[in-house]
C-alpha cells in the first residue's frame, strides 16, 4: 500500500477527490484519464478504457505502455490548451484541475465544441481548467521519463514510413 507522500490529489468531473500514485506510468494515464473527460475520444483505436485506468497502471503491457506514449504525445497539452483545456491556477482552487460545462467556460474563454487531432474529429464534452503543476506532474515530467522510449518510437515511425507506408507520431 502507498504511503499519501506518493500520491497526488486531484479531481474529478463529478467533483470527487482522485488520488494518483507517483509513478510515471500512472500519472501519464491519468493526464489521458483527464483528457477522455475533456474529448469524447471512444472512437479512438486505442484501448482507452485501459490507458486511462491510472490505478492499474502496473498492468500495461510494452505495447500498451508504446500506445500510451503514442496517445500522449497525440493529445499534447499545447495542441489542446485554450480550445478545451485553459491553465488558470484560480479557477482550480486547491486542486490541480476542475472541470466545467463548456458554457460555464465560454464565459471566460473561446473554447471550441469539437476539434481535429490527428486527422481525427473529437467532440468536447466539458472544459478542463489546470495549474502549471498539473502539465508537469502528469505529462511533461512523465513524458520524459520515456523518451528513450519514445526516441524509439520515432526511429520506428520513421523507417516504417520509409518502406512506403505511412505513420506519424505527431
Amino acid at each position: 500500500m502507498a504511503e499519501l507522500i506518493d500520491l497526488d490529489i486531484c479531481s474529478s468531473p463529478q467533483g470527487e477527490v482522485v488520488k494518483v500514485t507517483s509513478n510515471p506510468r500512472a500519472n501519464l494515464m491519468f493526464y489521458i484519464h483527464c483528457i477522455s473527460n475533456v474529448l469524447d475520444l471512444s472512437e479512438h483505436p486505442a484501448n482507452i478504457k485501459k490507458l486511462r485506468d491510472y490505478r492499474n497502471f502496473h498492468l500495461l503491457t510494452d505495447d500498451e505502455i508504446d500506445d500510451l506514449l503514442i496517445i500522449s504525445v497525440q493529445f499534447y497539452p499545447a495542441v489542446l490548451i485554450d480550445k478545451c483545456i485553459i491553465l488558470n491556477d484560480d479557477k482550480c482552487g486547491k486542486y490541480e484541475n476542475r472541470y466545467v460545462a463548456l458554457a460555464d467556460a465560454h464565459m471566460d474563454y473561446p473554447v471550441v465544441e469539437s476539434m481535429t487531432i490527428g486527422g481525427e474529429e473529437y467532440q468536447v464534452m466539458r472544459a478542463m481548467y489546470f495549474t502549471v503543476s498539473f502539465a508537469e506532474e502528469y505529462y511533461y515530467i512523465p513524458m520524459s521519463h520515456f523518451n528513450s522510449r519514445l526516441d524509439i518510437l520515432k526511429s520506428s515511425a520513421q523507417r516504417y514510413s520509409d518502406n512506403g507506408t505511412c505513420c506519424t507520431i505527431l
